[in-house]
């Protein structure tokens, strides 16, 4: 399952790993839903990359969110050549997704 949220919608936007790990427990509470599915959380770009100052902020609760669990892998970690905007990896950016997804698995 693919988790990518570039945007707060929240007033209380600290809160972001708890709503997420509430979201998480309903979501393997249902039937149809494994427990054991792979979840990627995807970062938006580092504000050094976007320029925009709260990137780094919302990062920081999407890390944290990730660390909760051990079938979340964190894409936060790609470095600017693999951005094509503040928020969207480039064609480089998939691919090391990918190849980070199956090391994982692996």
């Amino acid at each position: 399952m693919a988790w990518w949220q570039g945007e707060d919608q929240t007033g209380q936007p600290t809160k972001y790993p708890d709503h997420f790990d509430a979201v998480m427990l309903r979501l393997q509470a249902e039937p149809w839903f494994p427990r054991t599915t792979p979840v990627m959380i995807f970062a938006v770009a580092p504000s050094r990359i976007s320029k925009n100052p709260d990137n780094d902020f919302y990062n920081g609760l999407l890390r944290e969110a990730a660390r909760r669990s051990p079938h979340i892998l964190d894409t936060g970690i790609l470095e600017e050549q693999h951005w094509l905007d503040a928020a969207h990896p480039n064609r480089m950016g998939f691919w090391m997704i990918g190849k980070m997804t199956r090391e994982r698995r692996d």
